[in-house]
């Protein structure tokens, strides 16, 4: 199968500002003399994320399926929505749909696969200023994992649907100015496949087994 190409992006130098100025008020975050980091503390707002990445799947989506004989990974595109409390903690929530490529496809027969996860997040940065700053956030929710298979013209569609019951990423933030922001980031999840679609029929999965994803990437942020 294709190799996943991973992503890297050269980070823009930081913004600065005089080191005797005073931190800003609320009022004053517009002035043009503030720091990207000064800016951002301690003033309510939305926060739009965007997340690119590869993830790896571990433990199984049955119990006679690891995860690994499934699927060789996925590459989801991950947007969040979140508003921040303060300057430090922000909530809000996640959806996330990208490629997934399946692994095992018969000679002859064209595979392709999606990954959806929807969930709830609360993120937490552990600076407001210094320049770069470290992130992690919590969250869970709902995923999906579905797969199209296509022989002589015939399609076949298969689907795994369950609950990540945790989600944890952690990260670095480069603010490049007042709105915007980016940096790398890993995450973890764990999950369960509650049920299994095939060409339209749906069962419940028994026994339950965990399953695991792990992801790297870049993530953009926006303040609107």
């Amino acid at each position: 199968m294709r190799a996943i190409l991973f992503f890297a992006f050269v980070l823009a130098g930081p913004a600065f500002a005089s080191p005797g100025a005073p931190a800003p008020s609320q009022a004053s975050m517009a002035s043009p003399g503030a720091s990207p980091t000064e800016a951002l503390a301690d003033s309510p707002r939305f926060e739009l994320g965007l997340s690119v990445g590869y993830a790896y799947g571990l433990g199984r989506e049955t119990r006679d399926a690891p995860m690994p004989d499934l699927t060789f990974g996925t590459l989801p595109l991950t947007l969040d929505l979140n508003y921040a409390l303060s300057g430090r903690l922000a909530l809000g929530v996640y959806g996330g749909y990208g490629l997934m490529f399946p692994n095992g496809c018969p000679e002859g027969v064209s595979c392709s696969g999606r990954a959806l996860h929807l969930g709830l997040r609360a993120r937490y940065r552990f600076s407001e200023g210094g320049g770069i700053i470290p992130w992690a956030s919590l969250g869970a929710g709902y995923e999906r994992l579905s797969e199209t298979d296509t022989y002589q013209g015939i399609m076949v569609d298969s689907a795994a649907s369950g609950v990540e019951l945790l989600r944890l990423e952690f990260g670095l933030s480069h603010p490049v100015s007042r709105g915007f922001a980016f940096g790398p980031y890993l995450s973890a999840s764990f999950g369960e496949f509650l049920s299994r679609e095939l060409a339209g029929t749906s069962t419940d999965i028994s026994p339950r087994t965990p399953h695991f994803w792990v992801m790297a990437g870049l993530r953009s942020t926006f303040w609107l």
